[in-house]
């Protein structure tokens, strides 16, 4: 019995796909990651435990915390919509990887990646 792939391409092959003719790439790695994400105001109780001091209500998603990576991956797919439907980026959770063939039009993207985490308090 041969048990069929459920998507046409693998991952691998649909990137090489993606950046194929690029001459032009820049990669970037987010710092802290998913801990950038808050917590939904009012959703602080799910996340609650306790210690020795008393209850601990985090605002911000914290390492083990159940989704926390499926959370921050949708929100950097919500934040680069744009350049991911254009084609000009690919994001994989904290690594940003920014392609092109001409100078001019990579640098114009570089600039628009930095704003746009800039303006999320996002650092590299």
């Amino acid at each position: 019995m041969t048990i069929k792939n459920k998507y046409p391409l693998p991952l691998i092959q649909e990137l090489i796909g993606k950046v194929k003719g690029a001459t032009y790439f820049t990669k970037l790695d987010i710092q802290w990651r998913y801990n950038n994400v808050r917590i939904r105001e009012g959703n602080e109780w799910k996340a609650a435990f306790r210690t020795n001091r008393g209850l601990f209500e985090p605002l911000v998603i914290y390492f083990g915390l159940c989704n926390s990576l499926v959370a921050f991956q949708l929100m950097m797919d919500t934040l680069f919509q744009d350049l991911i439907s254009r084609g000009k980026v690919v994001i994989y959770m904290d690594d940003i990887l920014i392609f092109s063939k001409i100078l001019q039009e990579h640098s114009d993207i570089v600039i628009d990646v930095l704003k746009i985490l800039k303006n999320n308090k996002l650092s590299v």
